[in-house]
């Protein structure tokens, strides 16, 4: 990789990482992170869809971009042996306060450089992330550092990934639905509520064909449906991914 390449990543990742800082202080931010529907947390729907796949009890399991830990304060009723890295520090020093009896579980780190040692864990997910990426290059480097630090035959979930052939499609139903007035508003609220400019990132569309081709002699590969309660946008042009590791 290139001083150039290198350069748009650092910077790439800085710009991740301040609005996710910023987003741990900002009243709507976290509004927009709880996404209570019908009066229900959406996190319990996650966490057994998650659970569903990968059986969190008595595995040693890591999240990949923890957050706040949201999800994670699911699995900790019984199972303890979690833990999570995330870009941004503000989010770990978050999740810290949530876990105060395991803190040394959760540390600031690059997902594309996991400071893991081989075979460390027996499941390690992550939950709409991946979309956040800067290109392709670097997810598949995520997903090599995954499988290193995945015990063989164990299992890895990633969801809500923006599917790429349906990129088109989903950028003409921005452009004129809801959701584009919405963000319009949401941009506005920002500015003069909170004093905050609005921060769009380029998403990171990924083929599903991708992780045959990159991963399919060292996995199982299964495409999936989203199935946990998540907005419709995420359902209708996002998929998941159950990576199976080889046993050897």
């Amino acid at each position: 990789m290139g001083a150039e390449e290198l350069s748009f990543m650092d910077e790439y990742l800085r710009n991740i990482r301040e609005s996710w800082n910023k987003s741990v202080d900002s009243t709507s931010d976290k509004l927009l992170q709880i996404h209570i529907y019908d009066g229900k947390d959406p996190y319990d729907s996650i966490h057994d869809e998650l659970n569903y796949y990968l059986n969190f009890r008595k595995a040693k399991v890591l999240e990949i971009g923890c957050g706040n830990g949201l999800i994670l304060q699911k699995i900790y009723p019984y199972n303890r042996n979690i833990f999570g890295i995330d870009i941004s520090e503000k989010m770990i020093n978050e999740c810290k306060k949530a876990f105060p009896d395991i803190q040394d579980h959760f540390r600031v780190g690059d997902a594309a450089s996991l400071d893991y040692s081989d075979h460390e864990f027996e499941i390690v997910f992550s939950n709409s992330v991946f979309q956040y990426f800067p290109d392709i290059e670097y997810t598949r480097r995520v997903i090599e550092q995954i499988l290193r630090i995945c015990q063989p035959g164990e299992k890895v979930f990633i969801s809500d990934i923006f599917n790429a052939r349906l990129k088109d499609t989903y950028d003409s139903h921005m452009k004129w639905s809801l959701a584009a007035r919405l963000k319009h508003h949401t941009k506005r609220v920002l500015k003069t509520v909170f004093g905050r400019q609005y921060v769009h990132f380029s998403y990171n569309y990924i083929e599903p064909d991708f992780f045959f081709k990159e991963f399919g002699d060292k996995a199982k590969i299964y495409p999936l449906l989203i199935r946990a309660k998540k907005p419709e946008l995420y359902r209708k042009f996002r998929y998941s991914v159950l990576i199976e590791k080889n046993s050897s």
